[in-house]
């Protein structure tokens, strides 16, 4: 039902702001019309990643998120539902850390905290203000993952695989691979000897768990 409602708000925003801009054409003089011109090339761009969203969501998704849906859904279907995380990445990185997605970690100018002087250590900044930005609202928690050369964000989005999003127009890939089944994926970790404060963690010390979806 909220995908309803989401859908029907995407709707009127964009039919709203393209009459507006139909009028504005329509009724402006030159300098109006350019604008109207400009505004519509704005409108068209995101209306073409909404309208992309709506008919197949996982074309909208980044190679990281994709490959590592795809590992996950795999594992589900050969019955394996203990998966280490480090067998769903298309990359190679040394150690990943979980940070929370309303946290802000950057200590302040001419100081260092114990959080931020291990993110500095790990990932190299302590600075994810882009980060928090970017996936606020989406999880309350995000992985980076540290490589050699900068960090990696993967957005997961597991509420996929949940039954009632599979019951939406635009689950329904998720629903032919777990034939209508839903399920949870937990991140678990090994907090036993953690050298980062459990902040971040070694590759052996990361891994998913899925637990199937109770039915009702």
């Amino acid at each position: 039902m909220a995908m309803i409602y989401w859908y029907g708000f995407l709707l009127v925003a964009f039919g709203s702001t393209a009459a507006c801009i139909v009028l504005l054409y329509v009724w402006g003089g030159i300098k109006l019309r350019v604008l109207a011109a400009c505004l519509a090339l704005v409108w068209l761009y995101h209306a073409q990643w909404q309208a992309r969203a709506m008919w197949n969501v996982r074309w909208v998704d980044d190679i990281y998120s994709t490959y590592q849906q795809d590992a996950l859904i795999q594992a589900i279907q050969a019955k394996q539902f203990k998966v280490p995380l480090k067998n769903t990445t298309n990359f190679n990185w040394h150690t990943v850390c979980r940070l929370g997605g309303y946290q802000r970690y950057a200590a302040p100018q001419g100081q260092e905290t114990p959080e931020s002087k291990i993110l500095k250590d790990v990932l190299g900044t302590d600075f994810i203000s882009e980060i928090e930005l970017s996936l606020l609202g989406i999880e309350h928690y995000i992985l980076v993952y540290a490589t050699l050369d900068d960090f990696i964000v993967i957005q997961p989005f597991w509420g996929r695989f949940s039954r009632d999003f599979q019951k939406n127009f635009t689950g329904r890939y998720y629903y032919e691979k777990f034939n209508g089944n839903g399920y949870w994926v937990n991140v678990m970790f090994n907090t036993d000897n953690n050298q980062y404060a459990n902040l971040c963690f070694k590759p052996e010390d990361i891994w998913f768990e899925i637990i199937p979806e109770p039915e009702g």
